[in-house]
């Protein structure tokens, strides 16, 4: 008799064709819970294919509803139960032998009869003792025999073939939501806030002539009949021998009062006396240098103003003029400083963020941080002499926080929804977060996920199906479960050679799931 594992995708052609193959007229046919033969019509057909084909047919099932509908069919002959397989170890591996395969068919060994002078040796004088003494070593091997299968355990090892399932999740974080939302798929969320004040100098790269610029006070004399004013900032020019003209502003605004003409008698007659107005007024020279130190009595012109209306005159000298060359402060250079000051104070604000974060178990996300410059002052200005300039800067940094654990539930569960509930997990996650944004006042990233995912094993229809089998079966049905990558047998203790098999109580039967490459 061969024994023939029915895989639960068989179809009905499919055991039709098996049995025609099968090298041998006796065959005992296992169905699983699950296969779409487990029909009383189904089952009939395939009587009927056997005697068709010669070959006579016994099924057998782990499930209760199966094995019920099995004895419900009518039987032409007795079941016939067992197989022997020659053994050379108790412990198999797993070199997968297909259905069909004479190893997997070997045919269970028929008694002998009795030779004739056994007999005569049996009923002659003197073999009473030891026909005895032979049913002793009998018993006795029966009890050793009998000790090793009550003591005896065995331990089904599997790998099982994996699968990769790679998937992307929009994934929200929010303050809003207190415990995860799967419908919605956010995970709660903390606002941070951390504020942090640095400072960084650059060394000063301008050039430029510094010093001051001559000051003093000048006379300007209206010599109209009008009240003239000038504004602040009115342009005077020295009146000079050479071709240099030496600019000057008004400090202030200025008016001047009209001339005046006095009338007197004289003995010539009478005579008029005209006397100009006047205002004093201070002065700044145009550029830096001493040229513009003037001394006493210099002649001036007024902007937009000739000579016959308005004129001015130093009465003192014009002093305070000075220039030379100078290392300054460049516009450039308070740029570099600010950047190098902001730099600084970004990867201080997002430490001191992150550290934050870490204190209640929580993670942040440095694509999504927000830095706000509250204050940036630098302690030089433009055209400054000086060897360097610093800025002094405030910045706040603010984000969302949430923990790694929430994430990792929220993305089971999503996985868990995606795949098919014969499958689980191996439990080697990897997620990487993309696309991090604030919009309305959540966190919105993208988490790519992927893992490996293996068929669930039903570990109490196995026991079942080996509880009491020799190995070699056993190894011809594992080999037809397509979800085994591979498999290991330990039976303990060793029994002789050829008697090896499956402890008939699955309670001494264990199964162990190992992983891939472990």
């Amino acid at each position: 008799m061969i024994e023939l594992f029915v895989e639960p995708q068989d179809d009905l052609v499919e055991v039709q064709k098996k049995l025609a193959e099968a090298q041998d007229s006796s065959i005992r046919v296992y169905i699983p819970a699950d296969s779409a033969l487990a029909r009383v019509a189904s089952l009939k057909l395939l009587l009927r294919e056997g005697e068709r084909l010669g070959k006579k047919l016994s099924f057998e099932s782990s499930d209760p509803a199966v094995a019920t509908m099995i004895a419900s069919l009518p039987r032409s002959a007795p079941e016939t139960t067992g197989a022997t397989f020659s053994m050379n170890e108790d412990v198999a591996t797993s070199q997968k032998i297909p259905l069909g395969n004479p190893g997997m068919q070997k045919k269970a060994s028929s008694k002998k009869p009795i030779s004739a002078s056994f007999k005569n040796f049996v009923e002659s004088k003197g073999t009473v003792f030891i026909v005895g003494f032979l049913l002793l070593i009998l018993v006795g091997l029966g009890i050793v025999f009998g000790l090793f299968k009550h003591f005896q355990h065995a331990t089904i090892t599997l790998v099982l073939k994996e699968e990769s399932v790679n998937k992307s999740f929009d994934v929200s974080a929010s303050s809003s939501v207190t415990a995860i939302d799967y419908t919605l798929q956010k995970i709660p969320a903390k606002i941070l806030e951390v504020t942090e004040s640095g400072s960084a100098s650059v060394n000063a790269t301008g050039k430029s002539f510094v010093g001051d610029k001559a000051t003093g006070n000048v006379n300007i004399f209206n010599k109209t009949d009008s009240e003239i004013s000038l504004p602040k900032g009115t342009k005077i020019t020295r009146i000079g021998t050479n071709s240099t003209d030496y600019v000057f502003y008004l400090n202030d605004a200025v008016k001047i009062a009209k001339q005046t003409t006095t009338v007197s008698e004289t003995p010539g007659g009478a005579s008029n006396e005209v006397v100009y107005g006047k205002a004093t007024i201070g002065v700044t020279a145009a550029e830096l240098g001493n040229e513009y130190n003037l001394k006493k009595g210099e002649k001036f012109t007024v902007s937009d103003y000739n000579a016959n209306e308005l004129a001015g005159e130093n009465d003192g000298d014009l002093t305070g003029g000075s220039k030379h060359e100078a290392v300054t402060i460049t516009q450039a250079d308070i740029n570099s400083a600010t950047d190098a000051a902001k730099t600084n104070l970004t990867e201080k604000v997002q430490q001191a963020l992150a550290a934050t974060a870490e204190t209640d178990g929580s993670k942040i996300n440095p694509e999504t941080v927000i830095l706000t410059v509250l204050q940036s002052v630098p302690n030089q200005k433009v055209n400054d002499e000086a060897n360097d300039v610093t800025v002094t800067m405030q910045m706040r940094a603010r984000s969302f926080s949430y923990t790694e654990q929430d994430l990792k539930d929220l993305v089971k569960k999503l996985l868990e929804a995606n795949v098919s509930d014969k499958l689980s997990f191996t439990d080697e996650t990897k997620m990487s977060v993309e696309g991090a944004r604030i919009e309305n006042e959540e966190l919105k990233f993208i988490v790519k996920v992927s893992d490996n995912v293996v068929s669930k094993v039903n570990e109490d229809e196995i026991k079942k199906i080996v509880a009491g089998r020799r190995v070699n079966v056993v190894t011809g049905y594992l080999n037809t479960l397509k979800i085994i990558e591979s498999y290991k047998l330990v039976i303990t203790p060793k029994l002789p050679q050829g008697l090896a098999s499956f402890p008939s109580d699955v309670s001494k039967i264990s199964i162990e799931i190992e992983k891939k490459n472990e």
